[in-house]
């Protein structure tokens, strides 16, 4: 095995010395000669002959390398945990796993598991019992025709928050599961909204955005009101003078 002039370390024979080697033996030398004229040692020398007449391969096979650090046990524990809470960062992940490595080995474990970081999308959110009552919905009016259609009015509202921070939520997921449920970022109403808006329309005609009054503290009915809308203010300040007409 040929040596380092600069380090003094022993390097691995090259495959042209190990061809040479083996056309040196069929020729008839011993490894004591062969390892003289080639700079390979003579143990190297033996153990390339004998690996080509046994497997007829020139090169050694590659070396195990380390082992790793999370078993297959490990590996399905920090899917499961993944899972759970895909949002979770990678320090509350490592914590949860509970076992002596670095944040560094988990995520490179996650990626090689097709766990890759992405900004969640957002979506409003839907519970079972919501996508079931919408699903409801849907099936009782599918056969309705235009006709009933055009008299219908379709009514939605939005928000625009102001002052709640512009930072993006990120989550871990395989690729082309953005919108899976378990991976979004639920909008949940709340009441950090400045200006709220309604707005409705129907067959040939729509309304403009409504804005949304915010009741004072002296319509308050209780000392728990939040002072959002309620069904007599809806009636009074949007319904009548806006969608009725």
């Amino acid at each position: 095995m040929p040596i380092d002039q600069n380090t003094g370390k022993r390097q691995q024979a090259t495959e042209t010395e190990r061809i040479t080697v083996i056309e040196k033996h069929a020729e008839g030398k011993n490894y004591g000669q062969i390892a003289r004229e080639t700079a390979v040692s003579k143990s190297e020398t033996q153990r390339i002959v004998k690996r080509w007449e046994t497997t007829k391969i020139i090169n050694p096979p590659p070396r195990p390398g380390f082992k790793p650090k999370l078993d297959e046990r490990a590996r399905r524990r920090l899917h499961g945990i993944n899972e759970q809470n895909p949002h979770a960062p990678l320090g509350d992940i490592t914590a949860d796993l509970n076992l002596n490595v670095s944040e560094r080995t988990v995520g490179e474990t996650l990626r090689c598991m097709n766990f890759y970081v992405h900004v969640a999308r957002k979506k409003p959110f839907l519970n079972y019992e919501r996508k079931w009552e919408r699903l409801r919905w849907a099936r009782e009016r599918r056969n309705w025709n235009n006709f009933v259609w055009r008299k219908k009015i379709f009514v939605d509202k939005m928000k625009l928050t102001i002052g709640q921070g512009g930072g993006k939520s990120m989550v871990r997921r395989p690729p082309g599961t953005a919108l899976e449920d378990r991976y979004l970022e639920p909008l949940f109403p709340d009441n950090k909204t400045t200006v709220m808006f309604t707005a409705g329309f129907t067959y040939g005609f729509h309304t403009q955005l409504i804005p949304i009054r915010q009741r004072t503290q002296r319509e308050s009915e209780s000392g728990r009101d939040r002072q959002g809308m309620n069904s007599v203010q809806y009636c009074q300040e949007i319904y009548t003078p806006h969608f009725l007409p």
